[in-house]
């Protein structure tokens, strides 16, 4: 395997990022929904800002208890304060 170069560490698994870099992600751990892969969009800036590498669009939280509720809540007043919409 003289001819085959490894992939430079950030970049093989999709996600070049400094996040990456640091620590060799498996590319089953990088989301279907990449950076590269991502639509357009103010989610897609603020994962690339912070040195993410998936977009996440939507949560499943499969529980109807307190907790659920106050998780809905929390991460819907984060992404209003975050986003602004």
């Amino acid at each position: 395997m003289a001819g085959t170069q490894k992939p430079v560490n950030g970049t093989g698994n999709g996600a070049p990022s400094s996040y990456a870099a640091k620590y060799n992600l498996a590319p089953h751990f990088i989301g279907g929904n990449h950076l590269n892969a991502a639509s357009p969009g103010k989610v897609k800036d603020f994962v690339a800002s912070n040195d993410g590498h998936t977009v996440i669009t939507n949560v499943l939280i499969a529980n109807n208890g307190i907790a659920a509720v106050k998780e809905i809540r929390s991460v819907r007043k984060w992404a209003y304060e975050t986003f602004g919409d």
